[in-house]
């Protein structure tokens, strides 16, 4: 008995779903069922509203007889139809003539145009490192190849001789080009000279090099140019003896070549001066302070002439700082090494002591102290642990030591709303002491107005906490240490037997919380309900709520009126006129309106603003 078998495909969505020109995509699909053996598998493109072209666009395709997990490989082309980039696809096969399902969503895009302008490029090996880019709005460009490096191009780095250099351009998608460009670094030989090395008695000598565009430099790095003639007037610079350098290169074809390098050698004629200066004598002749702290002034003292001056350096050619044996030390406040050196002078022969006599004041900074603590606290915080740098000094709060664990209880604050002045003090290794006072205010937050309540389980009260103002939080507790089970100024408990019931509040106001007190609800046995006759409830309004003059009663012109207070205390009782009552003899807050009318009592709740 023969039987047929029915072939199915299924595409898989593409883990990345945009691609560039060149990419290779394996297109993942299953099969069931036996295809032909001449079958082909193809992924199709489509438009993204799911139609798709005629005559069909393939991305590539596999030739398989099916049955199973496999895959088609493509590489995304360079020509899309209808210059479209976003597109769906499916998998289908030629024998049978079989389509996946459609998965729409792939994204192609094209590979950004770049090409470098110029074919050749000439650099001299001895230029500086050249910043690279090119102008191409909303792409990066990264450069690379020989001498190349951060997108730099240094010359010698890369070498004399011919070179590639390559730049690859990325557009926002990641898709990039690349391009080469054929760089050619040349140098230029050093100019000759006539001689290396030039020796004189005066302080200027005539200098020569060969070359074209010849340029004299004084130092090697070849920043500072002294001649541009082959031959020139060289000058002992400040009439210098010893030995001097200077530097000449030549440009060729705007190619300046690496330095040569002469050598002048100044030695005047050597004078003979007997000089009679002596080193001076210092008894003390190294000092150590601490910053702020006042130095006695220093005398240096003579041996055979008598006149002394004081430098900032071991020779005369520093700065002077005195004209007298005694040196007036004025950088106390200048944490640092200072050494000074005292000279005699011979004023005869106009010359100075060999050497000087070596004075050093070693000056200390003081410690930098820092305490870990806000400007303002709460007094509801339990402990506040301070971190005072550097560790090790003595902290005091309110004149008081603070426990050895620098443990702060603002709660120890005895004023409310006052500060705690700290003072921290501390001395370092080298005996300077630095001290740091701060206040720190410790904000105290009231706890809410609230009363305590009783009731009957036909009628539980409304109970209240009213905060500081409209921007306080009431929160209410079941348990001290429990989180808050319900924000806000009133709650009515849902009481199911009688008996004394206690709940906890706390205001938070001006960024602190203040202590959690109880309120206590008795609910006794009894009832407070009243038949109600003549006045249908639903008919008792009272409004405006809240008011600030006057409240009137729906459908009701006369009677009489009770109000209490959240408390039960009476605190006015007055006929209905009219249908109103006056409410101007209240202060403001939160009150209880009873109503009397032919043996009827209703309750409702107002408010005086």
């Amino acid at each position: 008995m023969g039987f047929s078998q029915t072939q199915t495909l299924t595409v898989f969505p593409l883990s990345k779903i945009s691609h560039c020109q060149g990419d290779t995509v394996w297109f993942s699909f299953s099969s069931t069922g036996t295809f032909s053996i001449d079958n082909v598998f193809a992924v199709e493109l489509g438009q993204s509203n799911g139609q798709f072209f005629s005559p069909a666009f393939y991305l590539g395709n596999k030739a398989s007889t099916g049955n199973g997990l496999d895959s088609v490989m493509s590489i995304i082309p360079g020509l899309l139809p209808n210059g479209l980039s976003n597109f769906v696809y499916r998998i289908v096969s030629t024998s049978p003539v079989i389509a996946s399902n459609t998965i729409d969503s792939i994204v192609l895009h094209s590979n950004p145009d770049f090409q470098f302008t110029s074919s050749d490029t000439v650099y001299c090996i001895t230029h500086k490192a050249t910043q690279l880019s090119i102008s191409a709005t909303g792409y990066t460009a990264v450069f690379h190849g020989d001498g190349v490096s951060n997108n730099s191009f240094l010359p010698i780095s890369a070498g004399e001789g011919h070179h590639f250099m390559y730049c690859t351009i990325t557009n926002q998608y990641g898709c990039s080009t690349t391009d080469s460009l054929k760089i050619n670094v040349i140098s230029t030989p050093i100019p000759d000279l006539l001689s290396s090395e030039y020796t004189t008695p005066n302080s200027s000598i005539s200098v020569v090099a060969y070359g074209t565009g010849v340029t004299w430099y004084s130092d090697s790095l070849l920043t500072n140019v002294i001649s541009n003639l082959y031959t020139f007037q060289y000058i002992i610079p400040n009439g210098d003896t010893g030995i001097h350098y200077i530097y000449p290169t030549q440009t060729v074809n705007q190619c300046e070549s690496n330095a040569n390098k002469i050598t002048v050698i100044y030695r005047p004629k050597i004078v003979t001066i007997i000089c009679l200066a002596q080193t001076p004598r210092l008894n003390f002749p190294n000092t150590t302070t601490c910053a702020g702290r006042p130095i006695s002034d220093v005398t240096a003292h003579y041996t055979g002439i008598n006149n002394i001056v004081w430098y900032d350096g071991i020779n005369t050619t520093a700065n002077k700082v005195s004209n007298d044996s005694i040196l007036h030390f004025n950088k106390q406040n200048e944490p640092g090494t200072w050494s000074y050196y005292a000279f005699e002078y011979d004023t005869i022969n106009n010359c100075y002591s060999k050497d000087g006599a070596q004075y050093t004041i070693t000056v200390y900074p003081l410690p930098v102290l820092s305490l870990d603590i806000a400007d303002t606290v709460c007094y509801s915080t339990n402990s506040i642990q301070l971190h005072p740098s550097p560790v090790n000094g003595t902290l005091t709060e309110n004149d008081t030591n603070l426990l050895e664990t620098y443990l702060f209880y603002p709660r120890s604050v005895i004023i409310h709303n006052s500060s705690a002045k700290f003072h921290y003090s501390y001395s370092d290794n080298h005996g300077c002491i630095n001290t740091l006072d701060k206040s720190v205010f410790v904000k105290f937050t009231e706890m809410p107005t609230n009363s305590d309540a009783t009731g009957y389980l036909d009628s539980i009260p409304q109970l209240y906490a009213i905060g500081e103002d409209k921007t306080a939080i009431v929160y209410w507790y079941t348990d001290r240490n429990q989180p808050p089970f319900l924000i806000g100024q009133y709650y009515t408990p849902q009481i199911p037997s009688v008996g004394i019931y206690t709940y906890y509040v706390s205001q938070f106001w001006n960024g602190c919380s203040s202590d959690i007190i109880p309120i206590q609800l008795t609910i006794t046995e009894g009832s407070k309900i009243i038949n109600s006759i003549g006045i249908e409830e639903a008919e008792f309004q009272v409004y405006p709520v809240p008011s600030n003059k006057s409240v009137t009663i729906k459908n009701l012109n006369s009677g009489i009126v009770d109000i209490y207070t959240v408390q039960g205390t009476k605190v006015l009782s007055r006929s209905i006129e009219n249908g109103s009552v006056s409410l101007q003899e209240l202060p403001t807050g939160i009150y209880f309106l009873q109503v009397y009318n032919k043996g009827t009592m209703l309750v409702t709740k107002i408010i005086k603003d």
